[in-house]
């Protein structure tokens, strides 16, 4: 096996079936997980922050000191990839030698410390006639006045309970890159926000922080994965000198995502924001704004997206690519320090046009709107067709400034290596997205034709952990905390009469066709808690809050709880097909196992 990775087809055996895979074959295939260009699994609490802190012990050691344990690259990676390192190596460098990668904020309990800012929300609704009296806000003196003002802002916790707290002790969290469409966060398109506290509780006496902190204290925000203890005594929590204390110097030029798959961003971070231990944050060791500047733009190129996926991990067979810490700190990277001000300039500008669009995947768009092998095989099987992304005038204008400032520097020889290194980008993810079609069919009993929207949601199922599936929407209401009162939910499309109704605030109709039938809760905040629950498929017996703003803070943790869910698994769908009424389907269908639960 040559330094040139010669081996270019393998045959992957297992799951049911024989496939093409990537350079260098292997038992299993590549990929695996959501399914997502950048997916993130949203960590809640501290679950996974063991394995992760064994991640980061070994993230510890730099680059220099290890560097035997990414055989893969042999076996994988084409001739242009040890070319480049052969011929222009001096200008490469791991990255960890340039700069440190950090796990994002490890909170111990993002219920209580990631709160979503719904200030906006509220506003609304208080313009639209909602007395300010009546917005819920459990803290005490918050004035309509500095809210509006900006001064102070209204978060909602992961119970559903809504907090003012002062813009100053707020920092925006980037939770997870979902959202990021191109290579820049910006605050405004966050709805996270992270309690950025360090002052001494003492010093904080008849602030709104004050009063939320103090809350925090007594709460438990018990899941299935964390135990029914106050925040401040859970592990994570315990450990720091003062438990409510996340604030930190070491803020990040940008964000590397632990998974990705089809799509390479790597956002800058123009607005020092702090993110969530989905992501890692990077820390560079040059202080020159210059080369600062080009490793934000050096980590989006064309070179490092192909080069990562020789350094992390493909987990499944879908294509999901994990890098841990000690991965990202071992990967080789063109060397922006020293870069010249011409070059600086043009990679500089050829990032801002990045960030002015949509950052599309890097498989060509036929094969991702394909569902059959057969068809699959039969495009693979012609010349490799560029992605979108990949003809796009300032992707090209940046790798061609990075390989000028790796040493390439005759104009038509770089424009020869662009041309190998995309048809070896679009390759390389052409066989992933083969493996992904055929272990799809695979699963779902298919040979030869179109995959349906369940074989698709079965796909998509199958790579989901178990706290993203749920044990369905019921058994989850049944572990909210709070008083009971067993009422009966009716079949059909429900709408609660609400707080104005003259006669009936506390009823619900349900409509089944011609046929109308109204059911009394007793107060108008549980009936919107049946009529929510109702709409959402749960009928029968259900133990629904006796306390009226029990209800409201149930009725806020579900609607939130069905938001992630939805945003993530359309997500998923969106990256399964890219047919449209296809997509609709599958992300339903996957809504509907996600609220009943699936046999």
């Amino acid at each position: 096996m040559g330094a040139g990775g010669v081996v270019r087809w393998g045959r992957i055996w297992g799951g049911g079936g024989e496939g093409v895979g990537p350079r260098g074959g292997g038992t299993g295939g590549v990929g695996g997980g959501l399914g997502g260009g950048v997916i993130e699994a949203e960590v809640d609490e501290e679950e996974g922050e063991k394995a992760e802190d064994a991640g980061e012990a070994m993230g510890e050691i730099t680059a220099g000191q290890y560097a035997a344990g990414k055989w893969g690259r042999y076996l994988r990676a084409p001739d242009l990839y040890f070319r480049l390192l052969r011929e222009h190596g001096e200008r490469f460098v791991k990255l960890g030698e340039i700069a440190e990668i950090r796990f994002g904020i490890k909170s111990g309990c993002d219920a209580f410390f990631m709160p979503r800012d719904v200030t906006g929300e509220v506003l609304r609704r208080v313009r639209d006639g909602l007395p300010w009296t009546e917005v819920g806000v459990m803290t005490a003196g918050v004035k309509r006045s500095e809210v509006e003002s900006g001064a102070v802002r209204i978060v909602r916790a992961g119970d559903g309970t809504l907090h003012g707290i002062e813009a100053e002790y707020l920092r925006p969290e980037v939770h997870s890159l979902m959202e990021v469409d191109r290579p820049v966060v910006r605050a405004r398109d966050l709805e996270r926000v992270v309690l950025w506290v360090r002052e001494p509780l003492k010093d904080l006496k008849g602030t709104h922080v004050a009063q939320y902190i103090r809350w925090g204290e007594k709460q438990t925000f018990a899941s299935r994965k964390s135990k029914a203890v106050p925040v401040p005594e859970r592990s994570t929590c315990a450990s720091r000198p003062v438990w409510y204390d996340l604030t930190t110097e070491k803020i990040g030029i940008g964000f590397w995502p632990k998974a990705q798959q089809y799509r390479h961003i790597v956002p800058a971070n123009h607005g020092r924001l702090v993110c969530n231990c989905n992501l890692y944050t990077i820390v560079p060791a040059m202080k020159a704004v210059r080369e600062r500047a080009a490793l934000c733009a050096v980590l989006n190129s064309t070179i490092v997206a192909l080069f990562k996926t020789y350094y992390g991990r493909y987990a499944g067979t879908e294509g999901n690519l994990k890098t841990e810490v000690i991965d990202v700190n071992l990967l080789d990277v063109p060397d922006p320090r020293g870069v010249s001000g011409e070059l600086g300039g043009r990679m500089r500008e050829a990032l801002k046009s990045m960030q002015r669009r949509v950052v599309t995947h890097l498989v060509e768009e036929e094969l991702m709107g394909c569902h059959s092998a057969e068809r699959a095989k039969e495009l693979a099987a012609r010349p490799v067709e560029l992605a979108q992304e990949l003809r796009q005038a300032d992707r090209r204008e940046l790798d061609d400034a990075v390989l000028e400032m790796i040493g390439v520097e005759d104009a038509g020889e770089r424009g020869r290596v662009l041309e190998e290194l995309y048809e070896e980008t679009a390759r390389h993810f052409r066989q992933i997205r083969v493996v992904e079609i055929q272990k799809q069919e695979q699963r779902a009993g298919v040979r030869g034709g179109r995959l349906t929207a369940h074989d698709l949601a079965e796909s998509v199922w199958d790579s989901l952990g178990e706290e993203e599936k749920g044990a369905g929407l019921a058994a989850w209401v049944d572990t909210l905390e709070g008083e009971r009162e067993e009422c009966e939910i009716a079949e059909g499309e429900a709408e609660a009469f609400g707080a104005g109704h003259m006669f009936e605030a506390g009823g619900v109709v349900f409509r089944r066709g011609k046929e109308r039938e109204i059911v009394e809760y007793g107060s108008a905040e549980r009936a919107a808690l049946a009529a929510e629950l109702g709409n959402l498929g749960i009928q029968g017996r259900v133990g629904l809050a006796r306390e009226a703003e029990t209800c409201k803070a149930w009725l806020g943790r579900i609607r939130e709880r069905m938001e992630a869910a939805r945003g993530r698994l359309e997500a998923a769908a969106g990256e399964r097909t890219g047919v449209e009424k296809l997509r609709e389907q599958t992300a339903q269908l996957l809504m509907q196992w996600f609220v009943q639960g699936k046999s």
